[in-house]
């Protein structure tokens, strides 16, 4: 079983402590679908095609570059359930928090010496730096599992308890190949604004103004 995680369980540590006989993959992508926070101030991803401001180019199936997608990590739960029956648990699946679905995920599979337990995989990225796309085979996984929520939808912020962890996630997620542009997009923008220094020095992203003067810049360097 392959799990796709694209929230706080990006946290090395914590997917450690919840899932402790999992093994990282790689990073994923999960094409046609919408990151968010939701109402409840948890992460999610809605379908695409509910997002009324998306443009026709968005949904564009064509071209990979235009479709949109949420980035995420990719592990192997392998023959036991444990793993999967205590994420039930934490992401309240009982409780109608999120619902499980078994989604097409394209992973971009990571150089054997981080295919191991998360721990592992802390402990090499402390001791190697550089680009971990490097060495990345691609291939499609179908029938991974995804927690999302399609009843609680309604953009809003995180909850205020949750920045840390997600902040530390976001570092592990840079670390392993998950692109900046998709974290200043999505991630950050759903930081409440008196708190945003927290994701600021564990991470070392812009926020709040200097977030949004970064992306008008970048959005002139495209369009020159």
């Amino acid at each position: 079983m392959l799990y796709f995680a694209y929230g706080s369980n990006m946290w090395l540590e914590q997917i450690a402590r919840r899932c402790p006989e999992t093994t990282y993959l790689g990073r994923g992508i999960l094409y046609d679908y919408v990151w968010q926070i939701n109402e409840r101030g948890l992460a999610n991803v809605v379908q695409a095609h509910l997002y009324d401001n998306l443009t026709s180019s968005s949904n564009d199936k064509s071209n990979t570059k235009n479709r949109p997608c949420v980035h995420g990590l990719v592990f192997d739960f392998g023959t036991s359930q444990r793993n999967e029956q205590n994420l039930d648990i934490h992401e309240g699946t009982r409780r109608g928090t999120y619902n499980k679905a078994y989604l097409d995920v394209e992973l971009y599979l990571a150089p054997p010496q981080l295919r191991v337990s998360p721990e592992n995989v802390l402990a090499h990225l402390k001791k190697e730096t550089g680009d971990m796309r490097v060495k990345e085979m691609k291939r499609i996984e179908s029938g991974v599992l995804v927690y999302l929520s399609e009843i609680h939808v309604t953009p809003a912020q995180i909850r205020r308890f949750d920045v840390s962890r997600m902040a530390k996630a976001v570092k592990c997620a840079l670390s392993l190949g998950v692109p900046r542009a998709f974290i200043e997009q999505f991630i950050v923008p759903t930081i409440p604004g008196d708190l945003s220094s927290e994701m600021e020095r564990v991470v070392g992203l812009p926020t709040g103004e200097e977030s949004e003067v970064k992306a008008e810049g970048d959005e002139m360097v495209r369009k020159v």
